[in-house]
Order: C-alpha cells, then structure tokens, then sequence
C-alpha cells in the first residue's frame, strides 16, 4: 500500500484488498491478482478455524505464497533503486 501511494495512487486508503492486488497487477507488481484473493481468503479461514485437513490445505497455500511474495519483494527493491 505504501508504494502505492508513493506512486501517487490517491485513494489507495479507501482500497479493499482486492483493490490492492488489482492495482499492484495493473503496476506489474502481481502477475495475477487472483491468486493472492486465494491467499486472502485462507488466511481468513484459518483465522478461527481448527481443522486439520484445512491446516495442511492453508500450509500448502502458504508455501507457494512465501514464493509469490518472495517475487513481490525483489520487484519492490528493483523498483526502489530508481
């Protein structure tokens, strides 16, 4: 959010987070948007949840999201060095 609004995206305060993804997508940050509503979404259901089947569904998404947001730091960095 914060580079956003660096960016001089203005209204990134009122942003949902699908908001968020869609424009960190449209800026490059993301390849695809989508894929991280997934990854809100298992957060949210994990949150009050106490299953485990459900625990090592949400600990496979999260092990393919530590690489996405891996991608999203080094093209945030890349991005800083302007």
């Amino acid at each position: 959010m914060q580079y956003l609004a660096q960016e001089g995206v203005s209204e990134v305060t009122v942003f949902s987070q699908r908001d968020l993804y869609r424009e960190a997508a449209a800026r490059g940050l993301l390849e695809d948007p989508v894929v991280w509503f997934g990854y809100q979404k298992a957060r949210n259901e994990t949150s009050d949840t106490y299953n485990a089947t459900k625990a090592r569904e949400v600990h496979a998404r999260a092990v393919v999201f530590c690489e996405d947001a891996t991608k999203l730091l080094a093209e945030l960095e890349g991005r800083g060095d302007d």
